[in-house]
């Protein structure tokens, strides 16, 4: 994915994830598919309704990056994985949420470059670590 024009951005700032799913690259169905890391989020709100009361409604998303190579793939899940164990807020840049079909989860492909979103990452680790 090549971005031709940008004049906005739309950042996602994520408290918590519940799933880090790891995909290597492959064919499936006749599509192929790159190296990747997709983060399934939920936030739930609770909504008055006439019939019952108080509802929670889920809202789901999957953030989806693209790796370059298996150990972008690996160092990013590290990364992540630490910043979720040490309860770090981090923020990703995306585009639009959008439905695949027969999906109950938005899908939003990260925007950052790979490897500048792991040095950004890593450094939050180090700040972290330092009390910061």
């Amino acid at each position: 994915m090549t971005i031709t024009q940008q004049q906005y951005t739309t950042i996602y700032k994520v408290a918590t994830f519940n799933s880090l799913k790891v995909t290597k690259a492959g064919v499936m169905d006749g599509n192929n598919y790159g190296d990747s890391l997709t983060i399934k989020l939920i936030n739930i709100i609770e909504e008055e309704t006439e019939e019952f009361g108080i509802a929670e409604k889920e809202q789901l998303l999957e953030i989806q990056i693209k790796c370059d190579n298996p150990t972008q793939v690996a160092e990013l899940n590290m990364v992540l994985r630490t910043l979720k164990a040490n309860g770090v807020v981090f923020e990703l840049n995306g585009l639009l949420p959008s439905r695949p079909e027969k999906s109950s989860f938005l899908k939003v492909v990260c925007t950052d470059k790979t490897d500048f979103l792991i040095q950004r990452l890593s450094s939050l680790i180090k700040k972290d670590s330092k009390g910061a």
